[in-house]
């Protein structure tokens, strides 16, 4: 979206994660008589229903319809030797479960050909990783990889191994809940909670949260490691743009056991978010929120090496453009090794160290004193919008001593930029904020009558996550400046032109008025917080299924007041 005129108002909404991604995982559609799929060779088409798996199969050629449940039997695999074309709809998603409390095998790709792809598919349960790749480039777009395990492996929701020349491309992707030894069996090292990848691949606009490694070793000297609770790349390139990687955990536990004399156990936890083991990183415009990392060992000489909460980089190149790694328990980035260089990025609140070993920055907020060396660094308090570590509590307010303050080309999209003059910094500044979100509803109610400014006032409603709305920013433009005013919501549309005003209200009542007033200042701009639908005398929570309608009333020149048009927003 293009840049809007300076004169506006913005209001950033945390509303309740609507989608078919946040659907439990026993859904209608998965209830009912099943279609059984015995072991062996599977091709054709599955239409809607339910097909029960009891058997290991291979595809070789298989269409799945939107509405589909595959429910499969613990321990079967689902191996592809040609192609699987998975695609739901938003509306009507595959799903891919376990029949049974039992995790089953997972699907599996080697060395198949290209031309497979998952789109709205929501793929749980499975216990030995949910996605096997060796030498394949499935594609996956707009999925769901949640709830899955690798009990004695790595990559407990993605596992893929690429040789050169391919490369593994998922968008728009939910990782979440997943799992490397949950169940902390004796493991020397353990990789990669939500995805690991060796060889090429990109990761664009995913969210990958709440996802753990723990490794454990018990002995006389030994040494547990655990690397990339989030994510876990080596030997490749690797772009990673728009991602959320938020509030996943590495452990690691070593435990001498009794007789073994004067012994060492160490313990390693290592790049709470993301692991960089060797390869080529940029990651741009991408959050690193609430990552955590922690290592115990006990009896003998214990030795504890819990680092890099947000990302750890061992080997390679490592440039994060325009990120914002925020909120984690221990050192916001650590490099061992190769090379790590942050430009026009916020790190902060990370519980010490922000920046531990050899690490080149500038025209960045970095927490601590004196200022880390670098050309444009800055230790201000970024003002982040929330407490939380998602998209839209680690977004800045307009006022934050990081707008303008990096460098570049500068900010194309406000929203979700503030800035003008140059490129904000943290992962909401610069070009690729274009790719956070969009504009959201629809308009209606307009043109509204022309105010001092020549022009009517508009609004438009605008979300960094279109698929959840799980924030939403309301953007009133071509207002006056040096006036206020106040954001409407109701549920139902109407049309009142009040005798004291200039225009039109389009809402019907009851009608909520936001309780912070809205001052414009000498740009035009302000902004307030908006948690929840403020009809009085108590807020109102959106629902799911609901639909909200939101117009500004401002005053304009001359003791005079106005409206902008409206524009509907379905949650």
């Amino acid at each position: 979206m293009n840049s809007l005129p300076i004169r506006r108002l913005l209001a950033l909404a945390p509303f309740l994660a609507l989608s078919f991604l946040s659907a439990p995982s026993v859904h209608g559609q998965c209830t009912g008589n099943c279609t059984n799929i015995p072991g062996g060779a599977v091709t054709g088409v599955w239409v809607p229903g339910v097909y029960c798996v009891t058997g290991n199969i291979t595809v070789n050629g298989l269409t799945i319809l939107p509405g589909v449940c595959v429910r499969i039997d613990p321990g079967v695999t689902i191996t592809v030797q040609t192609t699987i074309s998975a695609i739901g709809t938003e509306a009507s998603p595959i799903y891919f479960t376990s029949n049974q409390p039992a995790g089953w095998g997972g699907i599996l790709f080697q060395n198949t050909p290209p031309g497979s792809v998952f789109e709205y598919c929501r793929i749980e349960g499975a216990d030995a990783s949910a996605l096997n790749i060796v030498d394949s480039t499935p594609a996956i777009r707009h999925c769901e990889i949640v709830n899955n395990t690798a009990v004695s492996g790595n990559g407990a929701g993605i596992n893929a191994s690429l040789t050169a020349g391919l490369t593994l491309r998922i968008e728009d992707t939910l990782i979440d809940g997943n799992a490397v030894n949950p169940a902390q069996a004796i493991s020397t090292n353990r990789f990669g909670g939500g995805v690991f990848v060796s060889g090429d691949c990109e990761l664009l606009r995913c969210t990958i949260t709440n996802n753990t490694v723990f490794a454990r070793w018990q002995g006389c000297s030994n040494t547990a490691t655990g690397r990339g609770g989030g994510v876990r790349v080596e030997n490749g390139t690797y772009s990673v743009e728009n991602c959320l990687i938020a509030d996943n955990h590495v452990t690691a536990l070593s435990v001498v056991v009794a007789g073994c004399g004067h012994v060492s156990a160490t313990a390693q936890a290592l790049g709470g978010g993301f692991y960089l083991g060797s390869g080529t990183l940029l990651m741009s415009n991408s959050i690193l929120g609430g990552n955590t990392v922690s290592a115990s060992a006990q009896a003998g000489i214990p030795i504890t090496v819990p680092n890099g909460s947000g990302i750890h980089v061992a080997g390679g190149t490592a440039t994060l453009e325009n990120c914002t790694i925020a909120r984690g328990n221990r050192e916001g980035a650590r490099r061992t090794g190769g090379s790590l260089t942050i430009r026009n990025s916020i790190v902060f609140d990370n519980g010490s160290d922000e920046l531990a070993g050899t690490v080149t920055a500038e025209y960045s907020c970095i927490q601590g004193s004196p200022i880390y060396p670098g050309p444009g660094n800055i230790n201000f308090n970024p003002a982040f919008e929330g407490t939380g570590t998602g998209i839209c509590d680690l977004t800045i307010v307009p006022s934050s001593p990081c707008v303008d303050a990096g460098t570049g080309s500068g900010d194309v999209c406000i929203p979700p930029s503030h800035g003008l003059a140059s490129t904000d910094i943290g992962a909401h500044g610069g070009p690729g904020a274009c790719n956070w979100g969009g504009q959201v509803g629809t308009n209606y109610c307009g043109p509204a009558v022309n105010n001092s400014t020549g022009q009517p006032g508009t609004i438009l409603a605008w979300s960094p996550t279109m698929a959840r709305l799980e924030c939403l920013i309301l953007v009133a433009d071509q207002l006056p400046a040096g006036q206020f005013g106040y954001f409407l919501a109701s549920m139902t549309q109407g049309m009142f032109c009040p005798p004291s005003s200039s225009g039109c209200i389009c809402l019907a009542i009851p009608i909520a008025r936001f309780n912070s007033q809205i001052i414009l200042g000498p740009t035009g701009r302000a902004q307030v917080d908006l948690r929840s639908i403020p009809i009085s005398p108590s807020p109102v929570a959106v629902m799911a299924g609901q639909t909200w309608n939101f117009q500004c009333w401002y005053r304009d020149t001359g003791n005079t007041n106005n409206f902008t048009d409206g524009v509907s927003v379905s949650f």
